[in-house]
């Protein structure tokens, strides 16, 4: 089934075969693209519930106001004429005002006559064409809409690319959809590392919304540790050093990911591929609303009580992945609801594991599973400790394409020096942490009923 039949039609055909037309593209990125006085680009407003979308003219006025220096125009429409500010003065499409005022080097405001249209910024090689892209099958439900496999017709190689789509619901497309699909596609580009799943490209032209990314065979590893229960430990061992690999760089990056967990990493060709960016956020320090749903059986201490994530939360994190693997892809803490986990991880339980090398337990109770985020390990650190002690490690990847911007084997330490900025997820209200009848997601469990709190004081 080609994409292209479920698309929706942009009012100005045109456009689409202009380069420098970017869709959907929302502020934050164009603040990245904008530059030089006179540079411009066009795209479409970011939905409104019951509103239809419009054109928007960006152009940088001033450089040295940076972001403040970018003025948006949108445009009207009026008996089949596009125009800015003056009905009078109207053109045929999008195509004809662009062609017009930058040919005659004239303003397209008399408000700001500094507006000239001098540098069309095209399209960048992420932005990709939904005409290039077919889905062939449709794997699942995310977050946001479907989750397809599908083909991409690379237009520089003109190869044929398998590929994993994700693509925002039509019904249901809203700025905050917009922008944390973007904001998840502005962290991976970012990435060129073979344990970090890649990003093609991001399909913004219309609706649907695409992120397009490499597919792997295996799909989420929860899935395929569940559907394969006789892996080696070798097998497994390799899984977990892996993940290790691809977290110890991304922090590197300055990127706290916020949902380590099997789900959230993929499987193919013998690799375990960091995946699922939608939560993740610059560090050293991120503090979310108490309110949002949240994956209790993994989050650490300092979460539950706070709401505060750090590296160090994602070194927590991987400890119950590691959990998780060992354990063919069953759920963290079983036969406890959240409410007892929430509990009895404040009063100090750690799980056990039936079936794991001693020596990779012994660390992750002792250096993951500490209580104190100043007292973990970060991920360095296990890393440096699975390649000295387990016969199965692995040669650690080299890092390609970035910077890494924090050079001693503590990035937390580093950073928290100084003052953190502190980024504040809408924490406008709080909640709550979830009681006994509360499901996994954070939600009322109809007819549940409370459990006796399962603490093993062993563990305590």
């Amino acid at each position: 089934m080609s994409v292209t039949s479920r698309v929706e039609k942009v009012e100005d055909p045109k456009l689409l075969q202009q380069p420098y037309f970017h869709g959907l593209l929302p502020r934050h990125d164009i603040i990245l693209l904008l530059q030089r006085a006179g540079d411009y680009l066009v795209r479409t407003t970011e939905p409104t519930a019951g509103k239809h979308r419009a054109y928007v003219i960006s152009i940088m006025v001033d450089p040295t106001k940076k972001k403040n220096g970018i003025k948006h125009y949108l445009l009207s429409c009026k008996r089949g004429q596009f125009y800015i500010d003056n009905p009078d003065k109207g053109f045929p499409s999008v195509v004809d005002i662009i062609h017009h005022y930058a040919s005659n080097k004239e303003t397209i405001s008399i408000q700001n006559p500094n507006s000239f249209l001098k540098t069309p910024i095209l399209r960048q090689g992420w932005e990709l064409q939904h005409e290039h892209i077919v889905i062939t099958k449709k794997l699942g439900e995310g977050a946001f809409g479907e989750v397809s496999l599908g083909k991409w017709s690379n237009p520089s190689t003109k190869e044929e690319v398998p590929v994993a789509i994700k693509q925002a619901k039509l019904e249901a497309l809203t700025k905050d959809q917009i922008k944390e699909i973007m904001t998840e596609a502005r962290f991976m580009r970012m990435f060129d590392h073979p344990n970090m799943t890649r990003l093609h490209g991001v399909a913004a032209l219309q609706e649907p919304l695409m992120l397009v990314m490499e597919f792997c065979n295996h799909g989420a590893l929860d899935s395929y540790l569940q559907k394969n229960t006789s892996l080696s430990m070798k097998e497994k061992t390799v899984m977990v050093v892996q993940a290790a690999f691809g977290l110890e760089y991304m922090h590197g990056l300055n990127l706290i990911h916020r949902d380590v967990a099997a789900r959230n990493c993929l499987y193919g060709d013998d690799k375990i591929k960091i995946a699922d960016f939608g939560l993740t956020r610059e560090g050293p320090m991120f503090k979310m609303s108490m309110d949002k749903k949240v994956p209790i059986r993994w989050l650490a201490p300092e979460t539950l009580k706070g709401g505060i994530y750090y590296y160090k939360s994602d070194v927590w994190s991987y400890g119950i992945l590691c959990w998780e693997v060992y354990h063919n892809g069953s759920d963290p803490y079983p036969g406890m609801t959240i409410a007892e986990v929430n509990r009895a991880v404040r009063q100090g339980y750690r799980m056990e594991f039936k079936d794991a090398p001693s020596d990779i337990v012994a660390m992750i109770k002792k250096h993951c599973w500490v209580e104190f985020e100043d007292k973990r390990w970060n991920m360095s650190d296990v890393v440096s400790f699975l390649q000295e002690s387990s016969p199965h490690a692995q040669p650690k990847p080299d890092a390609k394409g970035q910077k890494i911007i924090f050079k001693n084997s503590n990035p937390n330490k580093q950073s928290l020096m100084n003052t953190p900025t502190v980024y504040n997820d809408n924490a406008t209200t709080v909640s709550k942490l979830p009681t006994a009848d509360d499901d996994d997601n954070g939600t009322k469990a109809k007819g549940s009923k409370k459990k006796k709190e399962k603490v093993d004081k062993k563990a305590q």
